[in-house]
C-alpha cells in the first residue's frame, strides 16, 4: 500500500511539474519593433528599428490565483502597463489577466488542434477608448519545428475582431512569433504595424533561441550621435507615457529641447516640470546636440 501511494504521489508531482513549461522557466522575450520618428517640422513619419523586451516580474495573487506579473521593458506606448497584466499556466494553456477586464482568460493553447477556437476580451487602445474588444482566435494549421534539437509545435492562427482579420502564429513553450500581444496589431498608437517579429527567446526549458530576425536581441537603429537607444546612459526621455512632467537625460551637452504636437506645430514657453495643461495625445520632443538631433515620441495621458 505504501508503495502504491508513493507512486501515485510521484505521478501527480511529475504531471504538475511538466505542466509548468513556460512561466516558471525564467522566460525572456525580445521583439523587433518599428518606432515612428518625425522629421520636424514636416510630416510624414519615418521609421527606425528598435526592440521590446518582455520579462516576468513578481509572483502575486489575483482572483485567488497564483500568477506572475508581466514586465514590459523599452515599451513604446505602455498602455498595457506592467502592473495591469498577469499570466498563469493551466494544464497546457497560458491564461492572461488584464486589469481592465478583471478576470483570467485563455491566452495560448499548446494542446490546440486544427479547428480549435476561443475568444478573448482585450482592453481598448488609449486612442480609441470605449468598451472591451472581443477577439476570435482560431487555429488554421499546426506544424512541427526544431528548436535547439527539440521538436516544438507551431500553431498558425487567425485573429478576428471588428472588421480586422489577420494571421499570426505562436510556438509551443515560447509564445507569439510576431508580437507578445498580437491582439493590438495595427492598433498601436499611430495605427501602424509596429512589431516585426521575435528576435530572441530564452528560458531554462528551451535554452537560448535566436530567430535570425535581427543581428542581435537588442538590435536598434534609433540613436543620437550614432549611439544606440538601448544604451540607457546615452539619451532618455521619461516618463513615457507622462501626465504632468517630462525629463530629458543625456550624457552629452544639449543645445535645445523643443516640443511639437501631432501636427508638427511647436509648443512655445514649455515648462517641462508642469505639462498638466497639455491635451492628451501624441507629442514629439526634438533634442539637438552639436548639430545632431533626434526626435522622441511621447504620449500624454
Amino acid at each position: 500500500m505504501k508503495t502504491t501511494i508513493f507512486m501515485l504521489l510521484a505521478v501527480a508531482f511529475m504531471s504538475s511539474a511538466s505542466s509548468q513549461r513556460l512561466l516558471d522557466q525564467n522566460p525572456i522575450w525580445h521583439y523587433k519593433v518599428i518606432r515612428p520618428v518625425v522629421t520636424l517640422p514636416t510630416i510624414p513619419v519615418h521609421y527606425l528599428y528598435d526592440f521590446e523586451k518582455i520579462e516576468l516580474g513578481k509572483d502575486t495573487i489575483l482572483n485567488n490565483q497564483n500568477c506572475k506579473m508581466v514586465k514590459n521593458a523599452n515599451s513604446y506606448c505602455g498602455f498595457v502597463s506592467p502592473d495591469s497584466m498577469a499570466l498563469y499556466e493551466k494544464d497546457d494553456s497560458i491564461m492572461v489577466y488584464f486589469q481592465k477586464v478583471g478576470y483570467f482568460q485563455k491566452f495560448l493553447d499548446f494542446s490546440a488542434t486544427i479547428g480549435t477556437s476561443w475568444t478573448l476580451l482585450i482592453p481598448p487602445s488609449p486612442f480609441n477608448p470605449g468598451p472591451l474588444d472581443t477577439v476570435e482566435i482560431s487555429v488554421d494549421s499546426v506544424n512541427n519545428i526544431s528548436i535547439n534539437s527539440a521538436t516544438k509545435k507551431q500553431f498558425y492562427v487567425k485573429h478576428k475582431y471588428a472588421h480586422i482579420t489577420y494571421n499570426t502564429s505562436y510556438i509551443e513553450d515560447i509564445g507569439y512569433t510576431e508580437e507578445f500581444l498580437p491582439f493590438f496589431n495595427n492598433l498601436i498608437c499611430d495605427y501602424t504595424p509596429n512589431s516585426i517579429g521575435l528576435n530572441c527567446f530564452q528560458s531554462d526549458l528551451v535554452g537560448f533561441y535566436n530567430t535570425g530576425n535581427a543581428p542581435n536581441c537588442e538590435y536598434s537603429t534609433v540613436g543620437i550621435q550614432n549611439q544606440k537607444i538601448h544604451d540607457k546612459n546615452a539619451l532618455s526621455v521619461f516618463p513615457n507615457p507622462f501626465t504632468d512632467q517630462l525629463t530629458v537625460k543625456s550624457v552629452n551637452s544639449l543645445d535645445t529641447i523643443q516640443l511639437y504636437d501631432a501636427f508638427g506645430r511647436e509648443i512655445l514657453d514649455v515648462n517641462y516640470e508642469d505639462l498638466s495643461s497639455l491635451r492628451s495625445g501624441t507629442y514629439f520632443v526634438k533634442i539637438t546636440s552639436k548639430d545632431q538631433s533626434i526626435v522622441k515620441t511621447v504620449l500624454k495621458l
